[in-house]
């Protein structure tokens, strides 16, 4: 299992630096946990029930909640990528006074790992059709924490991501990310 985390771990950071110009040159420190107890413990208090990785590029850090029957479930190569996408993103940002919204990094570090996903265009589709999509200036800082809204929030994010990317190419994303 260490040895898949790695090399997906790899390519991921290989992939994202790639993506958004940027060379990744300190370490990473990557901590998975087997069970959720650990892991929360780790995360500290006011961590969120639906949380299953997280970055803290404070500490170049990378905390995943993968228990031992997970190893080789597919989910495993979306929360590595996507939770070292943020590390990446922060390395593109390098500012430390001023933090792009977080739809901007939850949205990039989705497009990344796993795409515009079927299902995230129908939550966004349907959101549409009931009224309830939330605007991009909702999405700045923390997201929802019902987990209908706290999903919808990761497919808005991703939506307007996608939306950048074909209509005006992926040079117009780095330069945001980078501005």
């Amino acid at each position: 299992f260490g040895r898949r985390a790695l090399e997906i771990a790899e390519q991921a950071v290989r992939e994202a630096s790639d993506f958004m110009g940027v060379t990744e040159s300190e370490p990473i420190d990557f901590f998975v946990y087997a069970d959720q107890a650990a892991f929360y413990d780790a995360l500290g208090p006011g961590t969120r029930e639906n949380v299953g990785g997280e970055a803290h590029a404070d500490i170049r850090t990378m905390f995943a909640l993968i228990g031992p029957g997970d190893v080789t479930d597919p989910w495993v190569g979306i929360v590595i990528p996507h939770e070292l996408t943020h590390l990446v993103f922060d390395t593109a940002v390098g500012n430390p006074y001023h933090f792009p919204p977080r739809w901007l990094n939850e949205g990039v570090a989705t497009y990344l790992s796993q795409g515009y996903t079927t299902s995230d265009r129908s939550a966004v589709e349907a959101a549409v059709a009931d009224r309830r999509l939330m605007p991009l200036e909702a999405l700045g800082g923390q997201f929802p924490t019902t987990a209908d809204r706290f999903y919808l929030a990761y497919a808005e994010s991703v939506s307007a991501v996608d939306f950048l990317v074909r209509e005006e190419g992926t040079d117009a994303l780095v330069a945001l990310i980078g501005a």
